[in-house]
């Protein structure tokens, strides 16, 4: 699963070209600090592992700055995440954000487990857009377990918990499944439920596409709806 993270800015005539910098392994958290860092001086960057990016992508008008901190297992074979599928959810995200960054807005791509649940805030992750599925058991994919054991943790007995600690955050979710399954949506309907439960609202409707239906029919009206409602949103921040 994968969530698109939209700042309120857009990308303005003194910002530089984008800078794309991706991560594996254990580099994960310098190549945070480095997009970090690289934000902070007007750079646009964002952060991918090398496989949610895909060697198709790389090329001289999609990344044509690339940062890359790389790692080998001990036997010399690349980490999980520059070698693992994970579908169609992952095309959708990545469709959504070269179309998001050509309309001018400022947006990066991550799996949620990358995102971490506790980098969602106000500050961090004002408009975020989920892409998420489930499997056929209702479980949440292999790159987002982190991320939906932590959104679903509950205060520990006698700490009090926050009113609405994601106040601020807007969101919308399209969901993905199959509905010859029992638990279908099961994943992003828990994350829509809790997010909204924790103080987020949504900025653009919710969306639910049913491979027995036809992804397609969902996916395309709703990203065509999608601009206008985060153009507005997007507005809203800023004012």
């Amino acid at each position: 699963m994968f969530a698109l993270s939209f700042f309120a800015c857009r990308r303005a005539k003194s910002c530089t070209s984008p800078s794309s910098i991706f991560q594996t392994g254990t580099g994960q958290e310098i190549a945070r600090n480095l997009a970090a860092e690289a934000l902070s001086k007007g750079f646009n960057a964002s952060v991918t592992s090398l496989n949610e990016l895909g060697f198709a992508a790389v090329s001289a008008k999609q990344t044509p700055l690339l940062v890359i901190v790389a790692s080998s297992t001990g036997d010399g074979d690349p980490p999980d995440n520059a070698t693992s599928q994970t579908g169609t959810g992952q095309e959708i995200a990545r469709n959504l954000a070269a179309e998001a960054l050509s309309k001018g807005f400022n947006a990066s791509v991550t799996s949620l487990n990358e995102l971490g649940f506790a980098a969602v805030s106000a500050k961090q992750t004002p408009l975020l857009v989920i892409v998420a599925s489930s499997t056929g058991d209702g479980d949440p994919p292999d790159n987002a377990t982190s991320f939906f054991t932590a959104m679903r943790r509950k205060p520990p007995p006698g700490e009090a918990a926050s009113a609405a600690p994601l106040a601020g955050v807007r969101f919308t979710v399209l969901g993905l499944g199959d509905s010859n399954y029992t638990r279908f949506m099961y994943v992003p309907r828990s994350i829509k439920n809790r997010l909204a439960e924790l103080g987020a609202a949504e900025f653009y409707r919710c969306a639910e596409a049913d491979e027995v239906e036809g992804i397609e029919d969902v996916v395309e009206p709703w990203t065509d709806g999608l601009w206008p409602a985060l153009r507005e949103a997007a507005g809203a921040s800023v004012s």
